[in-house]
Parts: C-alpha cells; structure tokens; sequence
C-alpha cells in the first residue's frame, strides 16, 4: 500500500534550495538529486515502518540530506 504524501510548505522551500545549489553547479548533479529525492519519498510513501523512528512518530530517511517524515 502507498500512502499519500504531504510535503510541509518549509521542506518544499528547502529541497528547492538544495535543488538550486545543485543545479549552480552542475546539471548532471541537480538532476541526479532530484531522482534520488523522488527515490526517497517513493520509498518512504511505500514502506514508512522501514525506516527508524528518531522522535514519537517521526521517522527519518538519509541520503545527501535527512528527510523526516510521519504516517
């Protein structure tokens, strides 16, 4: 089962940002933090309970950055 997903407003500014700082420096870079920022959220909607709990319900995913997230 996939749950939907809801992005908080501050981690959508922030995976922009990151998005831009990839992309100043390189297209390949941007668009390879991209795939795997969609890889994670794919994975996390897929399976939540995989990931470890680091706060009550909050989970957290790491690659480049630490993605939190809840079900």
């Amino acid at each position: 089962m996939t749950h939907d997903l809801i992005v908080h407003p501050e981690a959508e500014t922030e995976i922009l940002q990151a998005l831009d700082w990839y992309a100043e420096r390189s297209t390949l870079a941007a668009r390879a933090f991209f795939y795997e920022m969609n890889s994670v959220v794919a994975r996390a909607a897929r399976a939540p309970d995989t990931w470890p709990r680091v706060f009550r319900d909050a989970r957290r995913i790491v690659f480049p950055l630490s993605v939190y997230f809840s079900v």
